[in-house]
């Protein structure tokens, strides 16, 4: 295939996928859902409260960390809507890193292709039931580290710092 008909195809999969995202996140509500409790605790943590002491919650300050840059960079309110929109943009950096280090790693473009579907669908178990829930970024960061493993071979120096980063930073989750 010529690199212009592979890069429609990714276009295509990456339209495909926040589509199906969309839907999913929108059309489901599961009923041990903890949405509002993790929408409450954010406000909450936006409007200047102390984690831990002020708000009550069990998970890491880098999730709600990463909720204030969200938020206060979008300038966009804390509502199920939001939420969900951040679930759907995760939702589809899971398929693209995923299947990015599927390529890094085999080099096969049937294969990236086919982890992209995979992880297009994978993901709706983990993400369209706990829309804003800390599993999303847990997600994303064991996925960011299994790229950046794909560059140990080349830059064991760069790539090793990295991924204790995204370790450290995990566990802040």
């Amino acid at each position: 295939l010529s690199p212009s008909v592979k890069g429609l195809t990714i276009f295509g999969l990456i339209a495909l996928c926040a589509a199906l995202a969309f839907f999913w996140e929108f059309q489901y509500f599961s009923g041990w859902d903890d949405e509002g409790y993790l929408m409450m605790t954010v406000k909450q943590f936006l409007q200047g409260h102390t984690l831990y002491d002020q708000v009550y919650t069990q998970y890491g300050p880098l999730y709600y960390g990463t909720r204030w840059i969200i938020f206060r960079l979008t300038g966009v309110p804390v509502t199920n809507d939001s939420v969900r929109l951040i679930a759907t943009g995760i939702w589809v950096l899971y398929a693209c890193f995923g299947s990015w280090a599927v390529y890094r790693f085999c080099r096969s473009y049937s294969m990236t292709v086919l982890s992209f579907v995979m992880l297009s669908f994978g993901a709706a178990r983990v993400l369209r039931w706990e829309p804003g829930h800390p599993n999303d970024l847990s997600g994303l960061f064991l996925l960011a580290i299994i790229f950046a493993a794909t560059f140990l071979a080349e830059r064991p120096s760069i790539a090793l710092p990295i991924i204790a980063f995204l370790c450290m930073a995990g566990a802040l989750i």
